[in-house]
């Protein structure tokens, strides 16, 4: 049965939570994924470590500074 290899209780964060919440959300309970529910409890999305690094990664000065550099015209 599935119910014998889930976690209990589950572990879910809502639509309006912060984003800091849901990782520390994450990071309390050792997961890497965690649902996204509305206001009625219903599933309505996944954040999942891959979804949180691309977001940082892509909001970071960093990859805008390489994007940046990389789209720019080179003077001859």
């Amino acid at each position: 049965m599935v119910r014998d290899v889930t976690t209990s209780p589950v572990t879910s964060c809502e639509e309006n939570d912060t984003l800091r919440a849901a990782m520390d959300a994450m990071a309390a309970n050792h997961i890497r994924r965690i649902p996204v529910c509305d206001a009625g409890g219903r599933v309505v999305d996944w954040i999942t470590l891959a979804n949180l690094s691309r977001k940082l990664l892509i909001d970071s000065g960093a990859l805008q500074d390489f994007m940046r550099e990389l789209t720019e015209v080179q003077a001859p």
